[in-house]
């Protein structure tokens, strides 16, 4: 996702710095919590102390985001599977969402 942003943010001519990385979403969630800056989700995971920010802002559109299941050669683990699944299972109301 990072490229996408940095890529979007680059074509519309807007400043940027990253002031926070983190290796899970609960992190980046709390830095934007905290004030030191925005962070890129889908809609359905806004939680409540953030907010969607308004197009009056400015900020670029990030276009379409694509997910892909690879698996092996073997059968999946159960929660591999299960997670699988649940992806393939619900794109419909990730796209409806939009």
């Amino acid at each position: 996702m990072l490229p996408a942003v940095l890529d979007a943010l680059a074509r519309a001519g807007r400043a940027w710095r990253i002031v926070c990385t983190s290796a899970s979403l609960t992190g980046l969630l709390a830095a934007a919590e905290a004030g030191l800056g925005v962070t890129v989700q889908a809609r359905s995971l806004i939680s409540r102390g953030l907010n969607e920010l308004p197009p009056e802002l400015g900020l670029p559109d990030l276009g379409e985001i694509e997910f892909t299941v690879l698996g092996a050669d073997r059968p999946p683990t159960t929660p591999v599977g299960a997670l699988a699944d649940l992806l393939i299972t619900n794109t419909h109301r990730l796209q409806a969402e939009r």
